[in-house]
């Protein structure tokens, strides 16, 4: 036992797997590193944490009773996130889609979607795309009770352990996926085509997130 949690490296590789799957949240980041290079993917870095703490706060302070007391939360949550999505996925769509010849990626105030915003808008969209991921939030009610010895003093310390291991390996992995989008984003500046056809396959795979995410997979 480790600051009131059990088992830590058990949790650390469950955890280094689960942020290994693909999902939304590390594809929006890679999509806008590699569009609008390494300062717009750590702004969705960013998001994507910030969404995290979100959910772990969350958990600890009782979501595990609520969603226990009603199963649909899940559901409903499961939908949010199902329609957001799909609209980000077509919005990347139509983006590509439109895409003038000449345009090349990386023009001040483009967003991950390809569109005009102030720079923020990557991160707010990060968080929300990452607080309504039913998977993730399923994972930390799982492993945050699993894990956390209910027999601890400090129970509180345990989650604190808990959700600051798995930041970290998030915020590695992410910051590592930056790094290597933004040089691939570089490479392939020159080529509008080929970055519009790189954004027309985002969207396409956000829409299968979304899709996914509706059916329950």
């Amino acid at each position: 036992m480790l600051w009131g949690t059990q088992h830590l490296h058990a949790f650390a590789l469950a955890a280094l797997l689960f942020v290994l799957l693909p999902g939304p949240s590390s594809l929006g980041t890679l999509t806008a590193a590699a569009q609008d290079g390494r300062r717009a993917g750590l702004r969705c870095t960013l998001g994507v944490l910030a969404g995290e703490v979100t959910l772990m706060a969350l958990t600890v302070l009782g979501a595990a009773h609520l969603i226990r007391a009603d199963p649909q939360v899940v559901a409903w949550v499961r939908g949010l996130g199902a329609v957001y999505i799909a609209w980000l996925g077509l919005g990347m769509l139509r983006t590509a889609l439109r895409s003038p010849p000449g345009a090349k990626p990386g023009e001040p105030g483009r967003d991950v979607h390809g569109s005009t915003a102030p720079g923020p808008a990557g991160t707010r969209r990060s968080y929300v795309v990452t607080v309504f991921n039913p998977k993730l939030i399923v994972f930390f009610l799982t492993s945050f009770l699993q894990f956390a010895d209910p027999s601890a003093v400090h129970p509180h310390l345990a989650f604190v352990v808990l959700g600051g291991t798995y930041e970290l390996i998030s915020a590695s992995y992410l910051t590592c996926l930056v790094l290597a989008a933004a040089r691939i984003g570089r490479a392939v500046g020159g080529r509008p085509r080929l970055t519009a056809g790189l954004q027309g396959a985002a969207g396409v795979l956000f829409l299968g997130f979304g899709a996914a995410l509706a059916m329950g997979l």
